[in-house]
């Protein structure tokens, strides 16, 4: 497993990239297998979506203008090219595709005397004995035109993966627990779609102004999670429980957060 932290300074954000010969090993499978093995990995890490990719370019390519053994310039110049799908994990659904592009060009020609082997020079022979990820191969040329791709990628799935809008209905709920699955109150109309991830709460005690005896309302209590499976109607959908198989029950309240 490769881990790579990525994003601006003041919001960092940390990447898992998991080979997927590790996940399902080495052995041959048809296409329908593989994206069957992919949804099972996503439903195992409780995830909402997959973002399965694959590397178009990765290159690196050394520029060098000079005589032999007296001196001269170099350059270096690498390109990144990432693809992605995105997969809704409940439904096994394509909900996106992403791409990132990193182009990066080192202009502070470095300048070779006598045959000298420059800073940047031993950076480029040495480029595999340098940990992927590190903060030393992120200063590389070939570091920051991944971070570039990075970037785009995130900024492609930010644009896709919105959070649900505020449901029109005045008292989201629970309707009927069924096993691992429940009946809720908000539906098409309230723009709520399959994936999306809904907090279930139950009311509690009534709280009340120690002097006028008014309640002020109720305590609140967080007893599950629910992931929206199929839209049945205008304010009916159908979920499955994510957290609290046990907790959740007929009447609780749905926020989304």
């Amino acid at each position: 497993m490769k881990e790579l932290e990525w994003g601006r300074s003041t919001e960092k954000r940390r990447t898992y990239i998991w080979p997927l010969s590790l996940l399902f090993g080495r052995r041959r499978e048809s296409a329908k297998e593989r994206a069957a093995n992919l949804i099972r990995a996503g439903e195992r890490a409780n995830a909402d979506v997959l973002i399965v990719g694959e590397i178009d370019k990765f290159s690196l390519s050394r520029f060098r203008v000079g005589i032999p053994m007296f001196g001269g310039y170099e350059s270096y110049s690498s390109t990144v090219e990432l693809r992605a799908r995105m997969l809704r994990v409940v439904d096994g659904k394509e909900v996106g595709v992403i791409k990132g592009l990193g182009d990066v060009t080192d202009r502070d020609l470095g300048l070779t005397l006598f045959g000298k082997m420059s800073e940047k020079a031993a950076q480029f022979y040495g480029l595999d004995q340098i940990a992927f990820g590190s903060k030393e191969f992120r200063g590389t040329v070939l570091g920051r035109a991944l971070d570039q791709a990075l970037e785009q990628l995130k900024e492609g799935v930010e644009n896709i993966i919105l959070p649900p809008p505020v449901p029109k209905i005045s008292e989201p709920a629970i309707l009927l627990v069924d096993g691992d699955q429940v009946y809720i109150n908000i539906g098409s109309e309230d723009g709520v779609k399959p994936g999306d991830r809904l907090y279930v709460y139950r009311e509690g005690e009534e709280l009340r102004d120690p002097v006028t005896g008014v309640v002020l309302g109720r305590t609140e209590k967080k007893v599950g999670v629910v992931q929206v499976v199929v839209v049945r109607a205008a304010h009916l959908s159908r979920a499955r429980i994510a957290e609290g198989q046990e907790q959740i029950r007929p009447g609780d309240r749905i926020r989304i957060e």
